[in-house]
């Protein structure tokens, strides 16, 4: 049975109109390289090197030209394997400029994560770094459809050569678009927290759309040269949307990180001026923690924005409140399927918790997770989503496209619990999947990870079910000390942090499972909690 339409909720924001135009024609008009050619667009942090926005719409040219002269076509498809690099979104563009298909892959993959996304995406040609080649070598040697190996940098390594020797600066190559705004630009594979990772297809369409909603949102917070920070990984949709490609659109720039270091971070916050810094939580309880941060010049920061996992509010506020006074700290709401972002707080209207309210073009319904019936107001369900930004599908897997996007209604069922409050505020509550039933009772591991977070002795915390023969379920916590200590040390923190939440949550919510001191929380290079790898260690009984 369709929804009902009286549930519908949709976006505060008057709807935007999307250009009907491919991705890398959008990102590089020739009106918005003409104004600023000579402003810096990639900035390397360790180096200083810079990329302006002139040279990266000729340099992306001239390697579309390459790829064009060697054999690639539009729908064919290239991969990227690598950690975040300067030369990463001349890649894209090069690729997107005739019609090419990229997938990025996780740098830390293995030689046989790697085989897979490779031989699922059909991939012609990798670029990779020196670092991780010999893993690259091994996979390709297993990928017969991979012809061509090239790396990112100026220098070659293992017979391989740099990508800037495949630049052509000749222009005898289709200048019009060989293909339409609604085929496949990217292939995101999703996390693999539930079995294989799945290809995202994303359309030049949906990232198009992406970028100009969530811009209709920001204009009222941005001046004309802002700074972004590339520190969260390229090869994952948020990073690559909302960072990378956004920051290029506004004719910013973006500082690029290869990984992540609290204390570089904060040294390039401070040497280039960034004034954007999109982050994950866990980032965020940095911010708010450690030692690391007293004394750095954070002056320049203005918007400090969370994603890819739920920030408990009082984290939040503590960020907040330890940051200079100007800074606006908000979460916001995506997934790869939503090419990535629904929803995001306004600056000026930050109401914290929660991921804020629907970009432009969006709706949205909570619905009964067991029925799928659409739910009023106030009732938490599960967080149906619907725009022009919902993924084309999952590539080569019609059976899991067809359970997540509901036919012929365009809704993309998300698998997050979700409420929304009068002013149209929505809260996820956690992931449908990772519920904790005890005795039919419902506890959010993200609710009592929040609570667990105000503990001043935690550091970092998970919290997952355990089975239990009366009561089904067993919410248990895994908890990073702040100072670590001996055994009879952690003993002594596992009690008073099980008492310490027990005074803050309702009965079916106590720690019941206990309390387990670990070193390190388990999680994906997106920041999500890889609950999976604590319940294996739990049911092994393995140390982590």
């Amino acid at each position: 049975m369709a929804p009902q339409q009286k549930h519908v909720i949709k976006s505060p924001y008057p709807d935007v109109a999307i250009p009907d135009v491919d991705f890398a024609s959008f990102i590089l008009s020739e009106s918005r390289v003409a104004r600023s050619k000579d402003k810096p667009a990639l900035i390397d942090g360790p180096t200083g090197a810079v990329i302006t926005h002139g040279e990266l719409a000729r340099q992306s040219i001239a390697l579309a030209n390459g790829l064009y002269q060697l054999g690639l076509a539009p729908g064919d498809v290239i991969a990227i394997y690598s950690p975040n690099h300067i030369e990463y979104a001349l890649a894209l563009l090069a690729a997107m400029r005739i019609g090419v298909i990229v997938t990025t892959a996780n740098p830390t993959y293995t030689a046989e994560e790697l085989v897979f996304q490779l031989t699922d995406s059909r991939a012609r040609l990798l670029i990779t770094i020196p670092d991780v080649l010999a893993n690259a070598e091994i996979a390709v040697k297993q990928c017969p459809l991979v012809r061509h190996v090239y790396l990112f940098g100026s220098l070659g390594a293992g017979g391989r050569a740099p990508l800037r020797t495949l630049h052509r600066y000749s222009l005898d190559f289709p200048r019009s678009p060989m293909f339409r705004p609604t085929d496949t630009a990217v292939i995101c594979y999703s996390s693999g927290t539930t079995g294989r990772p799945k290809g995202v297809e994303l359309t030049h369409r949906n990232l198009v759309s992406n970028i100009v909603c969530m811009h209709a949102q920001d204009v009222p917070y941005l001046r004309p040269s802002e700074v972004f920070l590339g520190v969260l990984p390229m090869f994952h949709c948020y990073c690559l949307v909302v960072v990378l490609f956004y920051s290029l659109w506004l004719d910013s720039a973006i500082v690029v990180m290869p990984r992540f270091d609290l204390s570089h971070m904060l040294s390039h916050i401070e040497r280039y001026k960034v004034s954007w810094l999109h982050i994950v939580p866990p980032i965020v309880i940095g911010l708010a923690k450690s030692p690391l941060v007293e004394g750095r010049d954070l002056s320049s920061v203005r918007i400090v924005f969370s994603g890819a996992a739920p920030l408990g509010a009082d984290v939040e506020e503590a960020a907040r409140k330890r940051l200079p006074a100007q800074v606006v700290v908000k979460q916001g709401y995506g997934m790869t399927e939503l090419s990535p972002l629904s929803h995001v707080n306004p600056s000026g209207k930050v109401r914290g918790g929660t991921i804020g309210v629907l970009i432009p073009n969006e709706e949205a319904l909570i619905v009964d997770p067991d029925t799928g019936a659409p739910l009023p107001p106030g009732s938490e369900g599960e967080l149906w989503v619907r725009g022009p930004n919902v993924m084309k599908g999952y590539l080569n897997n019609a059976a899991a496209t067809a359970a997540t996007i509901v036919s012929g209604e365009g809704w993309l069922r998300t698998g997050d619990i979700a409420r929304v409050d009068a002013d149209g505020y929505f809260s996820i509550t956690d992931r449908l999947k990772e519920l904790i039933k005890y005795k039919g009772l419902q506890v959010a591991p993200a609710e009592l990870e929040a609570v667990l977070l105000t503990h001043p002795g935690v550091a970092d915390a998970a919290v997952i079910p355990v089975p239990d023969v009366d009561a089904g379920e067993l919410p248990r916590a895994y908890v990073v000390l702040k100072q670590a200590g001996g055994k009879a040390e952690e003993d002594k923190a596992a009690k008073d942090i099980a008492a310490f939440v027990e005074k803050k949550v309702a009965p079916h919510k106590k720690l019941r499972g206990g309390v387990v001191v670990i070193k390190e929380i388990p999680k994906s290079a997106s920041g999500k909690i890889l609950r999976r790898v604590l319940r294996d260690s739990a049911v092994n009984k393995s140390k982590l």
